[in-house]
């Protein structure tokens, strides 16, 4: 997994890497510029790999869980999820692992809702916690 991945960064905190091909998110292919993934410097990476790797898995198919989550919040719902989700275009991508068991996700999105808006929704594990309407 780790020869997947490109060190650029580092500071006192943490080792950032990017991808070094395209990942999926939702169904869309995010490309390596946009996604950074940040793993603390006090986690091993032999023991953080496969909980990315399945992770990355999970994002890549959590169709369902997205369209619950907006189903749950939105008003004026879409008549076709399935449409709305199709129409998701991934802008960036930030993960983040502060513990093998504290980890997440900040992902960008535009969709067929609010087509002049950035949707940001933050992820606990495999858990949607908040969304944000940006424009």
């Amino acid at each position: 997994m780790f020869e997947l991945l490109n060190k650029f960064e580092e500071d006192d905190r943490f080792v950032n890497y990017r991808p070094v091909k395209p990942i999926t998110i939702f169904h869309y292919k995010v490309e390596p510029s946009d996604c950074i993934i940040s793993i603390s410097k006090s986690l091993d990476w032999t023991e953080v790999a496969p909980i990315l790797k399945n992770y990355l898995q999970w994002l890549t198919i959590c169709k369902n869980e997205v369209i619950d989550y907006f189903q749950s919040r939105l008003a004026d719902c879409p008549e076709d999820w399935e449409d709305w989700f199709k129409s998701i275009e991934v802008y960036n991508v930030d993960i983040t692992f502060l513990a093998l068991d504290d980890f997440g996700a900040t992902i960008r999105f535009g969709e067929n809702i609010f087509p002049d808006h950035t949707i940001e929704i933050d992820l606990e594990q495999y858990e949607i916690i908040s969304e944000r309407l940006n424009g």
